[in-house]
């Protein structure tokens, strides 16, 4: 089972945008997963930086959402890696 799939199981979806609900970062995964970075742009907005990781070799796309503590890997080209930190 890949990383992605156990924190997307692990997100609760609703519609589709980032809400801040108390303690609770809400993202509709189903809305964001397996799009290239301009439709998920679309989507949830500008994100607030944009780099590259390189990981066994291969060169991975980023986008983090700092304001959702939110960050969506493009390995491929899709997100399929969405990962979201703690409250720290």
């Amino acid at each position: 089972m890949r990383m992605s799939t156990f924190i997307l199981a692990a997100i609760l979806a609703s519609g589709c945008s980032l809400q801040k609900d108390e303690n609770k970062i809400i993202l509709d995964v189903n809305a964001v997963a397996n799009k290239r970075p301009d439709e998920v742009e679309k989507l949830i907005g500008p994100p607030d930086s944009l780099y590259s990781l390189q990981i066994l070799g291969n060169v991975i796309f980023c986008q983090l959402y700092k304001k959702h503590n939110i960050e969506i890997q493009y390995p491929e080209g899709l997100a399929t890696d969405i990962i979201v930190y703690g409250p720290h």
